[in-house]
């Protein structure tokens, strides 16, 4: 590839993209800068970040989360650009920053890639800028996974290691290219494992059209490919080992009989595109945005496709809770502008004469243009026969959401509007290589405009048609009240008219660029550019950003405060069942929506409930199964033996019905507190008043076991099946007997009736339990906790053996005396030394890549 020097970009192009990107990110984000504001965002909110169980850095020794169900072991921090933020950054100012600083090193990162390539200033400038402000990762980043968009960045990184002429040891490239993608997935899991294959096909593919990138022969580019899966593994080592310890060992498999593969397909595939919906590249808001968390106001903007539609969910009738209706939490758009010249860089890959394209660049744009084309059909998931193919090799089933898919779709669009800028400027901008760019127009060139102009007029008449529209409107009225679905309506086909607008603007530049109209003027056509990127970006974006006042947002009550005084004294849930519509309203509205993912984390306070739970563990499946099977006084006797002691639920006759239906020889439901819900105002929509007249009820459960407890009598069983037919036998006594599944020495006591001592918590961190015991004899300390081996218990200094208690809790054997005893998370810390070690030799091998280009050397 021919490129002059002086058209490379340089430091001052990145100076320039720098300033304006962040420009209009502060204008975008400006209300970050008001002390009350943080962005809202569903899969990371503030709760989340201010839990115990979230501190940095211990959460980089090993993760457990006690604030659902019983307690789980969590992926473990990793060594990562999110998890060094969030060690420096308060969890508020890191709500601020986090979405816009995503975006900012996506940008920059598309900037280097352009850079290696070889293109121009104004490529890498107006790519930068495409890729800072796409919509795709803006949006996933303001619904709180900019984790996934530097992941994204992290490809972009690679790929430019790959590229790079000015590496030339093929070892040190796919080093580099494997650190980046080591931290690809460190940063998004499975997102980065998708976009991991995409880097790896293009090493491949590089080296087999005879790029020469990294030597002689395509074997040297299998080599760097080996190289680059080598670092990434062993930089992503400390999140593959948790990965796998969380979400694969000991996660529940079914049998696989027709009906569990169909349900295992539709749980896999419920997040898919649907067909019509590939219109959201074209048109920002056609179907809405996104459906803000917590609002409880009518939004005009709401989406209203069916992404995440539950298959069978118009036929569900009044049981349409049972399904999810419709769920947005990331935009497609592409940018009108940035979509055209993607095109047009294809297009102009198969000319024959006259080709601004070397033979190799060709090729590079068939194949980012093969690899959208292959993203966006798989992303079709259920909708379409295509993700059945992959969903058949290993260990694509494991992977949820198809719709993932569109994340390589979006990086491919923009490598393919880095060449369609690229072309643009070296047959129109530079200088007069043809008559068709001194004179006019040529063969080519008027056929694009005349394709270009049909596909506007196109799109005007088709935004007719669908503004009178009945049909849709009428759709509309089935699923929103008839007020709020005009205004759906509206705001969907005002979206389209800004689309024809955008559409308009873009053809219009784009003809008048390939006519020859800014030769010599390249500063101009790319100020034009950049306005039009950046207008038609922000107004799709801007819907995306939402804020809240944390402050109103977390306000607490006196119910939350009285649960969150001690917290790990008790678990706290609400009753499965629904009764009337007040019920419905506080499991929906107010408990799962508001308390259970935002203010129990705030509070740390420990729910038996889960928010999300996409892939249960065995351990928990068996066991919640066998209370399942024993009726309703099985689940009485899950929350006594869970140590669930108190329960949101309706005053008034409701404890009765408890106590003669559920629990009718010892009657252990009481109403604690009486509480009334009230309308709140802004971002706190639902306000406690605790009264004696309360609609709604603090309902104690008396029979919760303590969450420790010493026993003098105990039996072992090492029969898992055997354990769980005891448990849930009503005539056994969880109060009195203790079940262990490790052989120890027979209890000295042989009645049930005696107490063990005493044991009080005297101090309870996620990953550090500590209690002080006064032993009377002999006894097992049952901790109602859930057991994992990562666990270790210490016994006034001394290590001594963890048992597993009742199936799936924790225990010690404790002789007579008085003791202190230490529960502590120690997962073993090879794989993060492992992942530090590479990310060193990484970050280093940048350094030295950096400096000797400093001195103009190449790397060898």
């Amino acid at each position: 590839m021919q490129i002059h020097s002086s058209g490379k970009a340089s430091g001052k192009s990145l100076i320039i993209l720098l300033v304006v990107l962040l420009t209009v990110l502060c204008v975008l984000f400006r209300k970050s800068f008001d002390s009350s504001q943080v962005l809202f965002a569903n899969d990371l909110p503030l709760g989340a970040l201010k839990a115990e169980q979230s501190k940095l850095p211990a959460t980089f020794t090993g993760n457990w989360q006690p604030s659902n169900w019983v307690g789980n072991e969590s992926i473990s921090s990793a060594p990562n650009i999110t998890a060094f933020l969030g060690s420096i950054l308060p969890p508020e100012t890191l709500m601020k920053l986090y979405a816009p600083f995503t975006m900012l090193l996506f940008g920059l990162s598309a900037w280097l890639l352009f850079r290696e390539l070889g293109f121009r200033r104004i490529v890498c400038i107006l790519g930068g800028l495409a890729a800072g402000l796409n919509m795709h990762a803006f949006s996933i980043a303001c619904w709180g996974l900019g984790h996934w968009v530097i992941s994204f960045a992290m490809v972009f990184l690679a790929i430019a290691a790959l590229v790079s002429k000015s590496i030339q040891r093929g070892w040190v490239r796919g080093a580099l290219a494997g650190t980046a993608v080591g931290i690809g997935l460190m940063e998004g899991f499975d997102v980065g494992a998708i976009n991991s294959l995409y880097v790896g096909v293009f090493g491949l593919f590089a080296g087999m059209i005879g790029e020469k990138l990294y030597g002689r022969s395509f074997l040297k580019s299998a080599l760097v490919v080996a190289v680059v899966a080598i670092f990434a593994a062993l930089t992503a080592a400390h999140t593959i080992s948790s990965l796998v310890g969380t979400q694969v060992k000991g996660v529940n498999v079914a049998a696989q009989d027709d009906k569990t593969k169909e349900e295992r397909w539709i749980w896999a595939t419920q997040w898919s595109l649907p067909k019509l919906e590939v219109l959201r590249i074209l048109v920002p808001g056609i179907f809405g945005y996104r459906m803000v968390d917590g609002d409880n106001q009518p939004y005009k903007k709401s989406y209203w496709g069916a992404i995440a539609q539950t298959p069978g969910y118009e036929d569900q009738g009044p049981n349409y809770h049972l399904g999810l209706a419709r769920h947005s939490g990331s935009g497609e758009y592409s940018g009108i502008f940035v979509l055209l010249v993607a095109i047009f860089a294809v297009a102009q890959s198969f000319r024959k004469q006259n080709s601004p394209f070397t033979t190799i660049e060709k090729k590079f744009v068939w194949f980012w243009a093969g690899a959208g084309l292959v993203s966006l059909l798989l992303s079709l998931g259920r909708h379409a026969p295509f993700y059945q193919i992959v969903f058949a090799l290993p260990y694509f089933s494991t992977i949820r959401n198809p719709i993932k898919f569109l994340h390589p779709f979006h990086i491919a669009l923009l490598i393919l509007f880095g060449y369609g800028l690229e072309a643009l400027v070296r047959r129109y901008f530079e200088s007069v290589k043809t008559s068709a760019a001194a004179h006019g127009a040529n063969r080519f060139e008027k056929k694009w405009i005349l394709f270009s102009c049909v596909a506007l007029g196109v799109s005007v008449l088709s935004w007719m048609v669908y503004s009178s529209s009945k049909k849709v409107l009428a759709f509309l009225g089935t699923h929103f009240p008839r007020d709020l679905a005009v205004k759906i309506f509206d705001f969907s086909v005002g979206e389209v008219g800004w689309f024809i607008f955008f559409f308009a603007a873009s053809v219009i530049l784009v003809a008048l660029i390939l006519r020859g109209k800014f030769i010599g003027k390249m500063k101009v056509a790319g100020i034009l550019m950049g306005a039009l990127i950046i207008v038609d970006l922000s107004h799709a974006n801007v819907h995306w950003i939402v804020y809240q006042n944390f402050k109103e947002k977390y306000q607490s009550n006196p119910i939350l405060e009285m649960l969150a005084e001690k917290p790990y004294e008790q678990r706290v849930a609400i009753f499965p069942f629904e009764v009337n519509e007040a019920m419905s309203f506080l499991q929906r509205n107010v408990y799962y929506t508001e308390w259970l993912q935002h203010h129990f984390l705030y509070e740390n306070i420990q729910s038996f409930d889960v928010a999300q739970e996409p892939r249960v563990a065995a351990d928990k499946e068996a066991y919640v199964l066998a209370f399942r099977k024993a009726g309703t006084v099985g689940q009485v006797r899950l929350w006594e033996l869970a140590n669930v002691r108190y329960f949101f639920g309706l005053a008034g006759g409701l404890v009765d019905s408890l106590n003669q239906q559920i629990d009718p020889e010892k009657k252990r439901f009481k109403i604690h507190t009486p509480f009334n819900i009230a309308q709140g105002s802004g971002d706190n929509p639902y306000l406690v008043q605790t009264n004696s007249a309360g609609p709604f009820a603090l309902i104690e459960f008396t029979g919760a076991l303590p969450r420790a407890k010493l026993y003098s009598h105990w039996q072992v069983i090492t029969n898992d099946q055997t354990t769980l037919e005891k448990l849930t036998d009503p005539s056994v006594d969880p109060t009195a007997t203790v079940l262990i599944a490790n052989e120890i020495s027979a209890p000295t006591n042989t009645g049930t009736n005696s107490s063990g001592g005493t044991v009080q918590i005297v101090a309870y961190q996620p990953k550090r339990v500590e209690l002080s015991a006064n032993v009377a004899t002999p006894s097992v300390l049952l901790l109602n906790d859930r057991f994992n081996p990562q666990w270790r218990v210490f016994v006034d200094g001394q290590e001594k053996p963890l048992l597993r208690a009742n199936f799936i809790m924790r225990g010690v054997h404790l002789e007579k005396g008085e003791h202190k005893i230490e529960f502590r998370f120690q997962p073993p810390l090879t794989t993060l030394y492992v992942s530090l070690a590479a990310l060193g030799i990484g970050l280093g091998l940048c350094a030295f890549v950096a400096f000797r280009r400093k001195k103009g050397d190449a790397v060898s």
